[in-house]
């Protein structure tokens, strides 16, 4: 449970921690679905997208992640 109501948290974090959304744009679904299949979550295949696409390193203990050669961090 969050401390919170979530839309009032979530603008805190952003604050806190200097964060940056990043859009979900088409090129990153469409990116997602052209991932080799080692991952078959869909919204996960969209976070490794973003992640590919913008070089960005994933913070996440997921096992299937770096078969996709994205830095993971954990």
């Amino acid at each position: 449970m969050l401390p919170d109501a979530p839309r009032r948290w979530w603008a805190e974090q952003i604050e806190k921690w200097g964060l940056v959304e990043l859009p979900m744009t088409a090129d990153v679904l469409l990116r997602g679905s052209e991932l080799p299949p080692h991952h078959k979550d869909p919204f996960d295949r969209v976070i490794l997208a973003q992640a590919l696409l913008h070089d960005l390193s994933l913070v996440s203990s997921d096992r299937a992640f770096p078969a996709y050669s994205v830095r993971v961090v954990w």
